[in-house]
């Protein structure tokens, strides 16, 4: 069994119990504006260019028999619908600004790293969190590696966007230990502007799942513009109060714009400069409404 991974993420302390391993599954059906993971939407392996790095040797330009490649006027231009991904160009070049964006591995080997941080698990009650991108939607890969991780008896966990059927999530339900869902939005309509898609297969599955009793931890994205006013975060909680039990956990994700550069690196559209900073008042005002109905905020995750 093989997937396509973008990354792996060692000693990792806010998605999930304790100090985990990050497994990042390329692929998406979400294109969140805000999106800090851009290189995890295709589930394509993609080519990575970053101008910073560059020399301008003009290897890669020699070496590509695609001709996607071409210096003008001392600026590398990629025409990623000539490449093929051969992998030429970053084998020959000298400064590291080309890389190949995701690898197709076996779960024996994404295993075999997880296993490197075994003593911490045991020290702090970590173990494996599977992110992304959307891990469902490699959803066979998904089971394999995490019935491993169970065999191994490391603690899962699972990061998901929610929107993806049932019978994924219900593949899953006996083999991971806790499902970090996010909730970004209560209106479907401004859902669907801002990430592509209806939220209501989303709010579907979290019901479905909190009423299977098992440990669900929501995560809701701060982001300035989309769901940071106040009206909407009491919508939000209004919802959840709903469902979730008095004293449940809510993981407030404030935005950040780390991710800013990748997109100009894998020649996507880049949407986040459209949302402002986020500041210290929001994160301060989404706290206290969080408090009012009686959850436990907490910024940043576990």
């Amino acid at each position: 069994m093989k997937g396509i991974i973008f990354n792996i993420q060692r000693f990792a302390v806010h998605d999930g119990p304790g100090i985990r391993t990050l497994v990042f599954l390329k692929g998406c059906p979400l294109h969140c504006h805000w999106c800090c993971n851009p290189e995890g939407q295709k589930s394509e392996i993609e080519l990575s260019y970053v101008i910073n790095h560059c020399r301008l040797c003009g290897r890669c330009e020699a070496v590509c028999d695609q001709g996607a490649i071409n210096i003008i006027e001392k600026r590398v231009l990629i025409r990623r619908d000539l490449c093929d991904l051969c992998g030429n160009c970053v084998e020959n070049c000298l400064s590291g600004a080309l890389k190949i964006v995701g690898k197709q591995v076996d779960v024996e080997t994404v295993l075999d790293e997880v296993k490197r941080d075994e003593p911490f698990y045991r020290y702090s009650g970590g173990g494996l969190t599977v992110s992304g991108g959307e891990p469902t939607l490699q959803n066979n890969f998904l089971v394999e590696l995490l019935k491993g991780a169970h065999q191994e008896g490391f603690n899962t966990a699972i990061e998901t966007s929610g929107f993806c059927k049932w019978e994924n999530i219900e593949s899953i339900l006996n083999i991971v230990d806790h499902f970090l869902f996010d909730v970004k939005h209560v209106s479907d309509e401004k859902h669907k502007m801002f990430t592509g898609v209806s939220n209501k297969i989303v709010l579907e599955n979290l019901l479905r799942l909190i009423h299977k009793g098992v440990n669900v931890i929501v995560r809701v994205p701060l982001i300035p513009s989309f769901n940071c006013d106040e009206d909407d975060l009491r919508k939000i909680m209004s919802f959840l109060s709903e469902f979730l039990k008095k004293g449940s956990q809510i993981h407030l994700l404030p935005y950040h714009r780390f991710g800013l550069p990748k997109y100009d690196h894998i020649g996507d559209d880049n949407k986040m400069v459209l949302f402002e900073k986020i500041n210290k008042s929001h994160i301060e005002r989404a706290t206290q409404i969080v408090n009012e109905f009686n959850f436990i905020a907490n910024v940043g995750g576990s």
